[in-house]
């Protein structure tokens, strides 16, 4: 049994239609609050723009090429980007709460997969909200689209100056069953993809055969005015 905890991102927080199939132990929003009036959302980053009117792969490439070495600050600080916290941090309770090889059970190595991991943004949080003794003995993997966004990843450090990532790759999220095999993984991350322009839910079938540990988890994230629209692909995993 694998599951999956989803965080609905928008940006504005008035849309609260369930996702009743699976269990949700987080809500996050890009900015906003619940009692925000409704109306049109604040417009995007141009970056962050470009990457929606992308037409094929190769302007995909280049929109993020061009926007790696930004990306952080653009999405954190200046739009107030919520996912990658949320996503780590529901990571974290899982493993604290005796998820496998979680801190409660004495802990051995704990494997993270961080699906489209970008500029490593997760894998910043994770290393800022953890625990130094879980940390230490996670590996975590990030596989992105995107080698200008890998390259800024593999920048990041942790506390002590060992790498962020253990390893990063440049892979199609469509493809990772086949190139890491069923059971690979504890833990897998996907923050930012399932989004208009980037992934489907076919990336679901691939993280939960990624992972597939028994009592694995599969962390999220979905946009608030796009989750309606694969609500019924995310269901049927």
């Amino acid at each position: 049994m694998v599951a999956l905890t989803v965080a609905r991102l928008g940006v504005r927080a008035t849309r609260r239609t369930p996702l009743q199939p699976i269990r949700r132990s987080l809500s996050s929003r890009v900015t906003g609050g619940a009692d925000d009036p409704p109306g049109d959302p604040p417009p995007l980053p141009g970056p962050w723009q470009r990457t929606y009117d992308a037409s094929d792969d190769d302007e995909m490439r280049e929109a993020y090429a061009l926007w790696a070495p930004t990306y952080d600050d653009d999405s954190m600080v200046r739009f107030g980007y919520a996912g990658p916290t949320a996503a780590a941090s529901a990571l974290i309770r899982h493993l604290r709460r005796g998820g496998p090889a979680g801190e409660s059970e004495g802990g051995g190595a704990v494997r993270v997969l961080d699906a489209g991991c970008g500029t490593g943004l997760v894998g910043r949080e994770l290393a800022r909200l953890a625990p130094a003794s879980l940390l230490e003995r996670t590996e975590l993997v990030g596989v992105d689209y995107s080698e200008a966004m890998l390259a800024e990843a593999a920048r990041k450090v942790r506390p002590g100056g060992r790498p962020l990532y253990d390893s990063l790759r440049a892979a199609d999220l469509r493809r990772l069953a086949s190139i890491y095999g069923g059971g690979t993984f504890d833990a897998a991350v996907c923050v930012g993809t399932l989004t208009p322009g980037h992934c489907g839910v076919d990336v679901l079938d691939e993280l939960v055969r990624a992972v597939c540990a028994p009592g694995g988890l599969v962390v999220l994230t979905l946009r608030m005015d796009f989750h309606e629209d694969v609500e019924e692909g995310v269901g049927s995993r």
